[in-house]
């Protein structure tokens, strides 16, 4: 519960400081060459927790090869992990979430789709709009509703588009994501995804400073680490 609790409070901080950057044009998108299906595997594997605690079906269909897109990995993954979010915070327990992505001519589009609540007609012209939320089921955590407009901003600061689709209430919906594919082929290597993981447990010979203005709050992660197995954490 403490798990849930922390990372909602962390998506919703992050979504808010990048509304404000996006607001005031500071917000900085890098142009690398991403695989865009690791960039979903890592945003499902990141999102199933919390399809599996209220016993939801997240299924995902990806092509063998590499769909390369231009972009920030970062960002993409924190898109793609929101309309996942989306999409278990709407979608009744026991409900299925299928997510998928393939190239089609020029473009990569991924689709992130439910059998939830879906979107009122009403409601579907203005999904993408700040502050505009649908009703969410008695299990989910409510939002601000910020997470499908800065979804919407993102891809557009990509070169790409994002839409929503839906029958009506109870029927369910998908959101497809639209970006140009890439001539070359990522350097995986050097992908996020693949970056080595340190273990929290048993980090014997590493070293860490913990740097925040508020001391308290730096004191506080020092002990943490050091109980996690970091010798000697310096905390200022």
């Amino acid at each position: 519960m403490i798990d849930r609790q922390l990372a909602q409070m962390a998506r919703l901080l992050d979504d808010l400081l990048d509304v404000s950057r996006i607001t005031r044009g500071t917000l900085e998108i890098r142009a690398d060459t991403v695989d865009l299906c690791a960039a979903v595997r890592y945003a499902v594997d990141a999102s199933r927790y919390l399809a599996e605690a209220v016993q939801q079906d997240l299924r995902v269909e990806l092509p063998d090869s590499m769909l390369p897109v231009r972009g920030d990995e970062m960002r993409l993954i924190q898109v793609i992990g929101n309309l996942i979010n989306n999409a278990i915070k709407f979608t009744n327990p026991g409900g299925k979430i299928f997510v998928s992505a393939a190239a089609e001519g020029a473009m990569v589009i991924a689709r992130v789709r439910d059998t939830g609540r879906g979107i009122v007609p009403e409601l579907l012209p203005r999904v993408f709009e700040m502050f505009v939320q649908g009703e969410p089921n008695s299990h989910a955590q409510s939002g601000l509703g910020i997470g499908l407009a800065l979804a919407k901003q993102m891809i557009e600061l990509h070169g790409g588009r994002i839409e929503a689709i839906s029958e009506g209430a109870h029927r369910g919906s998908e959101f497809r994501v639209f970006l140009p594919l890439a001539a070359e082929v990522p350097a995986m290597q050097e992908s996020l995804v693949d970056a080595t993981k340190v273990s929290v447990l048993g980090a014997d010979g590493i070293r860490v400073l913990v740097v925040d203005d508020n001391v308290d709050a730096a004191d506080t992660l020092a002990q943490f680490l050091t109980l996690t197995g970091y010798p000697h954490p310096r905390g200022v």
